[in-house]
């Protein structure tokens, strides 16, 4: 068994068996691993231990970890589901250590049904959870300073606000009717509403492909604008936000310096807001983009990546901070098949995308029906449902979903939100 030599100390005082010997150092000096999932044996080495597994308590994150089994040197225990990742700490009589930085990896998740209802069918209502309808929701974006999910429900032509805290749906702006319409949110009309993202601000930006502009929500949702593009003029032209052209903009994400990334499907390239200037650059060419269908659109906050979901050509796409070379997930065939880093897998028109704060990033593989993983070493895995489609709450391979179009991770919480396009409904992933 592989020890990873650390080392924490702190004074200890007691007796030896069921207490720690008097004047014994309470240390951690190894430990089996730095990383693992829930359940995995978690195995520490040091002093000042007891053998009573009642009187030894062992936390990662703060979250308890049930011990094993222990000795006055070694304390065997088990990884706590949902833990998370942060410091492995160790109590003994008392007094506390503190040792090395354990990482969580997630490997499934439990799905539930969080708003909407696909046996009322396709609709429009507002209501709590299940008493809610809507009718193709193909894009989200959340709020979690507001604790509010944004839904872009397409074919009622409206964004939709979910209440986190109660899954209370109400009607955030649109009022149903196809149109350009700017001004107040109750009476503005939109397009083909492809892609969601929330500003610092709270203000909801809006990518609408069938006008092909940029359109921004105030964060009451009175004031809807058209902050770039100009609707009805598809084109290409770098610009003033009010003189820039695009062609069916899609998926929307903030930089880190809260600048506006932009899937420009069309014009198969990469566009970027800067909101502080509100000037168009373009961020990639037709050359190194080399995209067909490209459609959601997450950043990395840990290297400014960009990664791209192109569903015509069945791959995730990562691009560099300067957008200089990409790499990409997926061997181009459109089928369903995992690998360990670097072996070719398989997709089926991946449309939407999300990181959590451990770099794993997230894939609405909706032709699969299935969410996908590929995690911060580069392995893709299935986390939830498989290729068969349906609505079928639970946990792993036991849930299924109907072509899953927008992924959204809540980071505080460790949750998972879920477009179900098929299904007219949001799905709710309990990450373990």
């Amino acid at each position: 068994m592989l020890i990873l030599l650390v080392s924490a100390c702190v004074k200890n005082t007691g007796t030896g068996n069921g207490n720690p010997g008097k004047g014994t150092s309470l240390t951690i000096t190894g430990t089996n691993r730095v990383e693992g999932a829930m359940n995995d044996s978690l195995v520490i080495v040091g002093t000042g231990f007891t053998a009573d597994t009642s009187k030894d308590i062992v936390t990662i994150n703060d979250v308890r970890a049930p011990i094993l089994s222990a000795t006055a040197t070694e304390i065997i225990a088990k990884v706590p589901v949902r833990a998370f990742s942060g410091n492995i700490v160790v109590k003994v009589g008392g007094k506390s250590v503190t040792g090395p930085r354990f990482g969580y990896l997630v490997t499934s998740g439990v799905v539930s049904t969080f708003a909407g209802n696909t046996n009322l069918g396709p609709g429009y209502s507002d209501g709590i959870g299940t008493n809610a309808r809507f009718f193709g929701p193909v894009a989200l974006a959340l709020d979690t300073t507001r604790g509010n999910l944004y839904v872009a429900d397409l074919l009622n032509r409206r964004i939709r606000k979910i209440a986190l805290q109660n899954a209370a749906v109400t009607t955030f702006a649109g009022n149903g009717t196809y149109g350009d319409e700017d001004g107040n949110g109750a009476s503005a009309e939109f397009g083909s509403i492809n892609g969601l993202a929330v500003a610092k601000n709270g203000a909801v930006y809006v990518a609408d492909a069938d006008y092909d502009v940029i359109r921004a929500i105030s964060a009451d949702g009175t004031l809807v604008t058209t902050v770039a593009g100009q609707a009805g003029q598809s084109g290409y032209s770098d610009n003033t936000a009010s003189t820039s052209l695009f062609n069916r903009p899609m998926g929307l994400t903030f930089d880190n310096t809260g600048n506006l990334i932009i899937v420009d499907q069309g014009n198969k390239i990469l566009r970027e807001l800067t909101t502080l200037s509100m000037d168009v650059t373009s961020l990639t060419t037709g050359a190194n983009g080399n995209f067909n269908q490209a459609n959601g659109i997450a950043y990395n906050p840990r290297n400014s990546d960009v990664y791209v979901a192109d569903a015509g050509s069945n791959q995730i796409k990562a691009f560099s901070v300067t957008a200089v070379y990409y790499t990409y997930f997926g061997n181009g065939t459109l089928g369903y098949l995992n690998g360990i880093k670097g072996a070719p897998v398989e997709f089926n028109r991946p449309q939407g995308l999300a990181f959590d704060n451990n770099y794993n990033v997230y894939v609405a593989d909706t032709f699969n029906n299935c969410i996908r993983m590929i995690d911060n070493q580069y392995n893709v895995t299935t986390l939830v449902g498989s290729t068969e489609s349906g609505l079928v709450d639970g946990s792993g391979a036991a849930a299924k979903f109907n072509e899953p179009y927008a992924v959204v991770v809540d980071n505080i919480n460790h949750y998972l939100y879920v477009a179900d396009t098929g299904n007219n409904c949001i799905r709710k992933v309990v990450l373990e």
